[in-house]
């Protein structure tokens, strides 16, 4: 790679990297992980035994670290997001490692998955944030490292090699369920330079099936999690998604990767040395990983359900041994070069829409919040204006706000061993009376007469927040001040 080209990517890299840090991110998710973090971490409680959550521990206590480290709550976002940049920057090193072993073309080439994945995060703004699938990718890429590093190496090392990479998967499952759907397809990501025959791919399965065993049972350890748990979640995250009236405006961008992301996945195959029954098998798996993925979202079309095809597409091109035409037909050298300038201009883009600002605009309310709030209170809110530090009122903390009230509809119908607690925000509005309710649990035409006393007896509406105060509080004189409204209606 010549010095101009050096100096090019790594601008493009440190614009990527900015961008993670400063972007708008997710209002809910960020702040939920964070938030569960902090109850875990300073308040030494247990998901499912203390409070209700569904998603893996593993996120957690990652960010638990931030509370150990004596991070300032105004921070706690920004440094979230340093954590987020560091997993992101990881598997790109990944990603270049694989396809450095994997490619003879070399130069741009060698970081075309990156700048796929790069696309990607910019074209979904709300892909690499603090959530559990950002910190499951660099496992899955290092996995696939192994697994292709196994392949040439003695068969002693390949043991020991393919049984890493068994681990690293599992890890990445652990993290996020959603990347087992990966596990067939990387079987076949093994170098295809290389004669390899059934018996040495069995062979490394069973090493890496070994693996996968061992990380299993230690993450069960060091998460303190129980195999019902973990059924627990899988199921009633499948559950969560099939309930409520659905979010479809994110559809057409699902369909626009897929179908932005073939003619890149074609132009590979076809600059590759595999033969017609190898393409035709890597086309089946482009369309069973996307299509499940689509399946498994249910009614909620997030950028995270399609997260694990996104990385699918980033693997393949970085294990595909990618070949040049001759100049005049090179298409895979236009495409590389087009790939490189639209994530440079969307980046460009991207970091001309934020600013340092930007968190602490995103964290405005919060911070006043915070000042309401006394530090042993507790508050029902949605996640964007959630002051993070803070208790939750009863067993349920998260109003999810799609219908009437998704997660109380989804846990009435979900059949659990042992039965989970009723889930009734008014009933624990009135036991707990927590310092701040959100706007949605006002009394709706009297339809209970007691609740809506209850209420009107300690609580008061504030129009400028869109929040219930209990009257017992006192609010700042400037309330306005940094105010970022979010209405959770």
């Amino acid at each position: 790679m010549k010095n101009k080209e050096k100096f090019f990517t790594t601008a493009i890299m440190i614009g990527w990297t900015l961008y993670l840090l400063l972007q708008r991110g997710h209002p809910n998710d960020e702040a939920e992980h964070l938030h569960i973090a902090w109850l875990i971490q300073a308040q030494n409680l247990m998901p499912i035994k203390d409070f209700f959550e569904h998603h893996q521990p593993a996120t957690w206590h990652l960010l638990g670290t931030l509370f150990q480290f004596g991070v300032n709550e105004e921070w706690l976002l920004f440094f979230g997001r340093v954590y987020v940049a560091f997993a992101v920057l990881l598997s790109a090193l990944g990603l270049y490692q694989i396809a450095r072993r994997s490619q003879t073309v070399g130069g741009g080439y060698l970081l075309l998955p990156i700048y796929y994945l790069m696309l990607s995060s910019l074209f979904f703004n709300t892909l690499l944030l603090i959530r559990p699938e950002t910190f499951a990718v660099p496992f899955i890429v290092y996995c696939v490292l192994l697994w292709r590093v196994s392949f040439l190496s003695s068969r002693i090392d390949a043991r020991f090699l393919a049984a890493a990479a068994g681990m690293l998967g599992m890890i990445s499952v652990m993290i996020s369920p959603r990347f087992a759907l990966l596990a067939p397809g990387i079987l076949l990501l093994y170098p295809a330079q290389m004669t390899v025959t059934p018996s040495q791919i069995v062979h490394r399965v069973l090493w890496g099936l070994l693996g996968s065993a061992a990380g299993f049972l230690l993450l069960l350890n060091i998460f303190d999690q129980t195999l019902h748990e973990l059924v627990f979640n899988i199921k009633f995250s499948a559950l969560l998604q099939q309930t409520g009236v659905g979010y479809y405006p994110g559809l057409p961008e699902m369909l626009f990767a897929g179908a932005a992301s073939l003619p890149l996945y074609l132009i590979c195959l076809r600059h590759s040395p595999y033969s017609a029954q190898i393409k035709r098998l890597f086309f089946a798996i482009f369309l069973l990983v996307y299509l499940i993925s689509i399946y498994f979202m249910g009614k909620y079309f997030y950028a995270q359900g399609i997260f694990p095809f996104l990385v699918w597409v980033a693997l393949f091109i970085a294990s595909t041994p990618l070949q040049k035409s001759e100049p005049q037909h090179d298409l895979l050298g236009r495409t590389s070069i087009a790939v490189t300038v639209m994530a440079a201009v969307l980046c460009v883009y991207q970091l001309s829409q934020l600013g340092h600002g930007n968190i602490r605009r995103a964290d405005g309310q919060r911070a006043l919040l915070r000042q309401v709030v006394p530090a042993h209170e507790s508050v029902l809110l949605p996640y964007p204006i959630h002051p993070i530090m803070r208790l939750d009122p009863g067993y349920y903390s998260l109003p999810i706000l799609e219908g009437k009230n998704r997660l109380c509809d989804t846990i009435a119908v979900f059949d659990a061993t042992p039965a989970l607690p009723a889930c009734d925000y008014h009933e624990a509005i009135q036991l707990y009376r927590p310092a701040l309710v959100a706007k949605r649990f006002l009394p709706v035409n009297n339809e209970n007469i007691d609740y809506a006393r209850f209420i009107s007896r300690n609580y008061s509406y504030n129009p400028d927040m869109k929040i219930l105060i209990r009257k017992d509080l006192k609010i700042p004189d400037e309330p306005d001040a940094g105010q970022a409204s979010a209405d959770d209606g």
